[in-house]
């Protein structure tokens, strides 16, 4: 009765140090980081006057959080060299439009909160903290893109295949 109570906790104790142990590599804490912003940007937003910019904090973390399962789970490296070619340009294009949306939205928002204080004298604090971790969250999007960016570069001079597999390391 004991052994099978062991064995049966085995298998829970790999699930659950694969999640911890991805994120202490650096890409796993990047993508951990990006889906944990957008959650609190998401939430930022929902409670101020930007609501509108909720539906691209939900995409943001969605497709972050598709890509944190994909290379916990290593699932990227059960597909063909193609898909995992075309896995490694997703990533880079998922960077890189987030990062600018965040950017954006921030933008945005600030000119819109100036309005909003300049005319009816209202301050949204909610508001100012969602601009303030959306440029977070855009330099870390930045981040990530610069270095999907590299490992493509580098590893591409010497094999094509190598480039793929490096970045899902």
């Amino acid at each position: 009765m004991a052994d099978m109570t062991a064995s049966s906790s085995e298998p829970e104790a790999s699930v659950q140090e694969t999640p911890i142990s991805y994120v202490k590599t650096k890409k796993g804490l990047v993508l951990a980081t990006e889906v944990v912003l957008s959650l609190v940007v998401l939430i930022c937003n929902a409670v101020s006057a930007s609501w509108w910019a909720g539906t691209g904090n939900i995409c943001a973390m969605i497709f972050s959080a598709a890509y944190f399962v994909i290379f916990v789970m290593e699932l990227g490296k059960r597909f063909s060299a193609t898909v995992l070619q075309w896995l490694c340009i997703g990533d880079l294009i998922r960077a890189v439009l987030f990062s600018k949306f965040y950017l954006i939205s921030s933008l945005i928002t600030i000119g819109l909160m100036v309005i909003l204080h300049l005319y009816l004298r209202h301050v949204d604090g909610a508001g100012i903290a969602g601009v303030v971790f959306s440029v977070i969250a855009s330099l870390v999007y930045a981040y990530d893109a610069y270095t999907i960016g590299l490992q493509l570069r580098s590893s591409r001079q010497t094999t094509p295949n190598a480039a793929v597999y490096q970045c899902l390391a």
